[in-house]
């Protein structure tokens, strides 16, 4: 299935910096770190793994504030418990 992504899952006790190594080393295309990772600005550190060349999917954002600050550092994708408050959060509108 060559048109299947791939990504690297990246728990709390990763690195940012070996997953993006790892990530292109294995073929993969989605970089999936735990919010945590992030630090103390998230929009910027998704921004540098954005920068990197990876997709980015953010897990697991449950507060409006963090699913705002990933969007604007380029996720692509944002894994939560509750959608309807973070999509609210980011006035997307679901589409069917």
């Amino acid at each position: 299935f060559p048109q299947l992504a791939t990504g690297l899952l990246v728990g709390v006790d990763g690195s940012l910096e070996e997953a993006v190594t790892w990530a292109h080393r294995s073929g993969h295309q989605i970089v999936a770190p735990h919010w945590w990772l992030l630090g103390d600005r998230p929009d910027v550190a998704t921004a540098g793994l954005v920068g990197a060349g990876c997709r980015v999917f953010v897990w697991t954002v449950n507060d409006e504030e963090l699913a705002r600050r990933v969007e604007s550092g380029g996720a692509a994708a944002i894994i939560t418990d509750d959608p309807i408050k973070i999509r609210a959060a980011l006035q997307v509108e679901e589409t069917e």
